[in-house]
């Protein structure tokens, strides 16, 4: 009887103690961000702040694009994203991947964040608050 005890108290705190550790490191994600810069080989272009903005629901893992330029890319609309771990890196500890089309270098500092595919021939999204 005891260790059938021990069992379901030990199984009670392993599902108790169990969260998303992306939740809870990136809640910082949550709300609207405005892609204010792309660079690619051939350079970069500015953005106005507000054309193009990046709103992130943090407890549903999406993100919904408001693409308001003539740009094709990116396409307005609501995709998923996920936010993993990258070990295999060193200048990368984090990558975010939209509509599971391709992992971006993430980086996320107070009111700034990148998403970057620069060191494969890539480009690098600039965003801010």
């Amino acid at each position: 009887m005891k260790k059938l005890q021990f069992l379901v108290c030990f199984f009670s705190l392993a599902v108790l103690s169990c969260n998303d550790s992306d939740d809870e490191n990136y809640s910082a994600l949550e709300g609207q961000w405005s892609l204010v810069k792309i660079t690619a080989e051939l350079g970069a272009s500015e953005i106005s702040e507000g054309l193009i903005t990046y709103d992130f629901n943090t407890q549903q893992h999406t993100v919904t694009i408001h693409n308001n330029t003539e740009l094709l890319s990116p396409v307005s609309g609501i995709y998923t994203y996920d936010i993993d771990a990258n070990p295999d890196s060193e200048m990368c500890e984090k990558t975010i991947e939209i509509n599971s089309e391709g992992k971006y270098c993430f980086l996320l500092e107070g009111s700034n964040m990148s998403f970057d595919l620069s060191a494969v021939d890539g480009q690098k999204l600039d965003f801010s608050r």
